[in-house]
């Protein structure tokens, strides 16, 4: 059967061979999941999107968790690690603010120096 959305023009000697090969509302399968109603035209999304078996990036991987685990699995990942990843947080959350320490100590010791410098300045001044 021709899917009804479809508004290709195509010979009729190549309406099957369209439907079966090209055509973007054609309903397929996801080789992944078996998931069967899916438009061809939006295979590629539900891969990268939705499909509940794509390995992605666990959400603590900013973090430090290196771990790759199926869509389907990222909430008991979650759930099983969450006293580690917490850990892993808290660690980048102190590395962030030892880095802002040193960040804001050095501006400190800059100006300091720039204020010595120029106090130097006004002291020869005075003297001369």
């Amino acid at each position: 059967f021709a899917p009804t959305q479809c508004t290709q023009i195509v010979k009729r000697k190549d309406a099957q061979s369209h439907i079966d090969t090209e055509c973007e509302f054609k309903q397929v399968e996801c080789d992944d999941c078996k998931t069967s109603n899916i438009l061809r035209k939006d295979l590629i999304a539900h891969k990268s999107d939705s499909c509940p078996e794509r390995i992605c990036d666990c959400p603590f991987s900013q973090y430090g968790c290196t771990e790759q685990v199926k869509l389907k699995d990222l909430h008991d990942h979650a759930q099983q690690n969450e006293v580690w990843h917490l850990k892993l947080k808290i660690d980048y959350l102190e590395q962030t603010i030892a880095n802002q320490r040193k960040k804001e100590k050095h501006k400190l010791v800059v100006l300091l120096k720039q204020s010595a410098y120029m106090y130097d300045l006004k002291a020869k001044r005075m003297h001369n």
